[in-house]
This record gives structure tokens, sequence and C-alpha cells, in this order.
């Protein structure tokens, strides 16, 4: 009997079940500590393209009013607003769509429109039309566009715009932008 107690070679199971609960223990506190830095990672990642959507939205809407006028339209929840109807400060808070004008000028001084460009928020998304027509898609988990005249003035003759963009994406805080940008060629 001495000779089989030699040659046993394994483990047994009080030693087997003892393994497993400190591997199980030290699995449990890496996982307490692994589980919220995966949330901060995951949030930063929101919150980094909230930021990139934010900029291109503010780069091609500043592109377009440089580039324009005048707006043209202004379409809210509230419903449709033409600049030449808005003699007051006006402040948009549920903008669906913005037309930004631009008008060429002859030798005589005869202003024509040569182009327009469109921006529409529908459902949480904004697109954009350029003179092409073709419509482009911007971004996402928009919250809300707000534009308003500079100079207290209404928005057919405002000399620019204060634009802020509002992005929200689940479960994180909203990320919010400005600019004011001025008509180049009004």
């Amino acid at each position: 009997m001495t000779k089989w107690m030699k040659s046993k070679k394994g483990f047994t199971i009080i030693e087997l079940l003892l393994a497993l609960a400190i591997a199980a223990s030290i699995l449990a506190i890496a996982f307490s500590f692994f589980l919220p830095q995966q949330k901060a990672l995951n949030d930063t990642t929101k919150k980094s393209e909230l930021q990139m959507d934010t900029q291109i939205i503010m780069e091609s809407m500043t592109k377009s009013a440089m580039e324009a006028s005048k707006i043209s339209l202004i379409t809210t929840k509230a419903g449709v607003l033409h600049t030449s109807d808005l003699d007051s400060l006006y402040d948009t808070q549920d903008l669906e769509k913005i037309v930004f004008s631009v008008y060429n000028t002859d030798n005589s001084g005869t202003r024509s429109l040569a182009y327009e460009y469109t921006y529409k928020i529908v459902g949480g998304k904004i697109s954009f039309t350029d003179s092409s027509g073709i419509e482009k898609n911007l971004a996402e988990n928009v919250k809300a566009i707000k534009v308003t005249p500079l100079d207290e003035k209404s928005f057919g003759q405002c000399v620019g715009i204060k634009i802020e963009v509002q992005l929200a994406s689940a479960g994180i805080s909203d990320y919010n932008t400005q600019s004011s940008v001025y008509f180049r060629n009004k």
C-alpha cells in the first residue's frame, strides 16, 4: 500500500476547490477595477465622437454663412419664417431648416441668386445640401441648433449670426458649442 501512495501524482478535491476559490477571488478583484475603467473609456469615446460631429457641423455652417449674403429661409417646429417677415430680434429654438443664400452682383449692380446652402434637422440628424443638389449627412445625435442674429437686427438685415449646437448621446452629458459668423457678401 505504501507503494501506491508514493506513486500518487495529482490533486485532491479539497486542493482543487481551494485553488478555484483563490482564482475566483483574484478575478473578482481584477474585474472590479476593469469595469469602471471600461465605462470611463466608453464615455470618453462618445464625448470625442460628439466633439467631432460638432466640429463638422460648425465648419460647414460657418463656411456657408461666410459665403452667403443672408439667410433666406428658416423653418422651426412653429412654422416657416421668411427673413423679410422678421422685424425684430428672433431666437430660433426648434430649428428644422435653414437656408443660406449666395448672390452674385453684375457690373450694373444687379444682384441675382447664385445658389443656396440648405441645412435640415430631422429626427436628431442634420443634413446639408449644397449648390450641386447632393444631400450629405453631417451628424447624428443633434439635440438642438439655435441661430441668433448678431447686432440686434432681424435675420434679413443682420451682418452675421451666432450659431449654437447642442448634441446629446445616451448616458453622457450634452456637448455644446457656439460660434459667431459674419456674412462676407452682405
